[in-house]
């Protein structure tokens, strides 16, 4: 794909989503004939100037499209069923997939980085590592800015680090050089509604979206074209089967265990690779095994990119958490109140349980994201929870799964908003212990997104 591609094209972009926002005065310039916005909300942040369509019936009628460009929050198959229905062949890709095409085009370097959780964290982590060795770099996708923002900086010497999701990849038809596949577990697989528009049909079907992320990948260049994942996760490995470059799995097993891994994570934080220690990560900031294999996959291709351990701990050294992921929001009277919204899965939650051994009161709970609660129950139970606050659809199958392996601890029901939550928390902690929003559920039925449960649990917090 390249910028002539779209000369004298019908364009029709699906959804109002940041991306196609983004890319529309790009399109205006590489010569596009006509571009349609379409979406069935009719939205008041377009420019006057652009042609819309929009109702419940506005996927009706595409044969006049050459090209669109689907949001990710649309599902691939209904824009496919759309297409189908029109009589006539239609490209579909999406602003993601044309960026990618191009900035390789271009000569920049493009890294991505996906996964169930940690995304934004491995990349904004890579992305420190890479300015504290001096290296221009841009850190873009659902962390912040969106790709388009930084397509004009884009040169040879560029290095951009780009978070994918599965609705993000699911469409792609170009890979970045360098691959991150952090761990994957069961996500997005809700029934869909209105609310959840977009899901996979099962785990195979959401691991299969992930592997785009290397599916396109070549081996030609020695040092670049990889793939590194982590290898104890069987999904994981499963998606980075798709690639053709080079295989870089990374284990926190023993490395006398398996010898065919060259990448170990210890449980000291040291990293090690063909037995030789290139980084210690116990010297960084980063406290919890989730946090230390984001850390580790980071260093991994920081490593291949060139970087010695003096940048990559350096980097760690200047990094900090993105909001809502184990953010610090205050200690008062002892109590330490942490805000890990983002965590939308029970393995997220799981991750979050191993960064401390202080008391600990969870909130868990939200909307219903096809997740099942038995292994968080079991995690709960071996660690130093000590009071669960149930929230949401999903918070009665958290209650009974504690109560199913009886839980020791206590078990809190019943509040509705986020300030009798914390204030249900706060009851049942003292000073020492931590207050963790951490809800392994999606937060749809009481919040507009996750970002929205975590503001309003740190001003809840600030307001008592």
């Amino acid at each position: 794909m390249e910028v002539v591609d779209f000369s004298g094209k019908i364009v029709g972009l699906l959804g109002v989503g940041r991306d196609n926002l983004a890319i529309l005065p790009h399109l205006r310039q590489w010569g596009a004939k006509r571009i349609v916005i379409l979406d069935k909300v009719a939205s008041d942040r377009l420019p006057a100037d652009i042609e819309t369509r929009s109702g419940p019936d506005y996927l009706n009628d595409l044969a006049e499209f050459d090209l669109l460009l689907r949001s990710p929050g649309l599902p691939l198959a209904t824009v496919k069923d759309a297409v189908a229905r029109s009589g006539r062949s239609v490209e579909i890709s999406s602003a993601i997939d044309v960026f990618v095409h191009l900035a390789i085009a271009k000569k920049a370097t493009v890294i991505g980085v996906t996964g169930s959780k940690g995304k934004g964290t491995t990349a904004t982590m890579l992305g420190a590592m890479l300015t504290a060795s001096g290296r221009s770099n841009e850190v873009v996708g659902n962390i912040g800015r969106g790709v388009f923002d930084i397509f004009g900086k884009l040169h040879s010497d560029q290095t951009v680090v780009i978070e994918l999701s599965s609705f993000q990849l699911e469409d792609m038809t170009a890979s970045p050089q360098l691959a991150i596949i952090l761990p994957i577990f069961p996500e997005h697989l809700a029934p869909l509604s209105a609310t959840n528009p977009n899901f996979h049909s099962d785990l195979a079907a959401y691991t299969a979206a992930k592997s785009n992320i290397c599916r396109f990948q070549t081996k030609r260049d020695e040092r670049l074209d990889a793939v590194i994942y982590a290898a104890d996760n069987i999904p994981a490995t499963e998606a980075a089967k798709a690639s053709s470059a080079y295989q870089v799995p990374l284990s926190t097993a023993d490395s006398s265990a398996d010898s065919s891994v060259d990448w170990h994570l210890a449980a000291n934080g040291q990293v090690f690779l063909d037995r030789r220690m290139i980084v210690d990560l116990s010297s960084s900031r980063l406290v919890g095994a989730h946090l230390r294999l984001d850390g580790a996959l980071a260093a991994a291709a920081a490593w291949r990119l060139g970087l010695d351990e003096e940048a990559i701990i350096g980097g760690l050294k200047n990094w900090r958490p993105l909001p809502h992921r184990m953010e610090q929001v205050a200690v008062k009277n002892g109590v330490t109140f942490i805000d890990d919204s983002y965590a939308t899965c029970p393995e997220a939650t799981i991750f979050a349980l191993t960064v401390t051994d202080q008391p600990i009161v969870l909130i868990a709970g939200g909307s219903d994201k096809g997740a099942e609660f038995n292994q968080l129950a079991e995690a709960i139970q071996k660690s130093s929870v000590k009071a669960v606050v149930t929230i949401g659809s999903q918070g009665p199958m958290i209650a009974r799964e504690l109560r199913q392996i009886n839980y020791s601890g206590q078990i809190v029901t019943g509040a509705s908003t986020m300030a009798e939550i914390v204030a249900q928390a706060k009851r049942l902690a003292q000073a020492n212990d931590l207050i963790l929003l951490s809800p392994a559920a999606a937060s749809l039925d009481m919040f507009r997104n996750a970002a929205d449960r975590g503001d309003q649990f740190q001003a809840a917090v600030a307001d008592d």
